[in-house]
């Protein structure tokens, strides 16, 4: 894999945060931080379906509370869809996004 190389400015306490990781496990501070990006980072679009990837784009752009009002949303039996995993989410992510952005109650 080819690798790039990247100048990042980062907070003092994001720093320290790194350096102290990488004393308490013994490891290279840059082996660290690549961890961190990689954990950190999207997934792969290659990974994601292509009838996914523009609900699963609009997930990305949501802020922290929105996603939680989405994790935290109740369903009641009828809204619910009992078919095979497969086949209950056939028409992608809609509903659940209309949570969030009050398009649906």
């Amino acid at each position: 894999m080819p690798v790039e190389t990247v100048t990042l400015q980062i907070p003092e306490i994001l720093y320290q945060r790194l350096v102290n990781t990488a004393r308490a496990t013994q490891r290279p501070l840059e082996e660290i931080i690549l961890h961190a990006l990689q954990v950190g980072s999207p997934p792969s679009w290659d990974d994601v379906p292509e009838e996914f990837q523009t609900q699963l784009a609009a997930l990305d752009k949501l802020d922290d509370n929105a996603l939680w009002q989405i994790f935290h949303s109740r369903k009641t039996a009828a809204d619910m869809d009992c078919r095979p995993l497969n086949l209950r989410f056939s028409g992608g992510l809609k509903p659940i996004l209309g949570v969030a952005f009050g398009t649906k109650k």
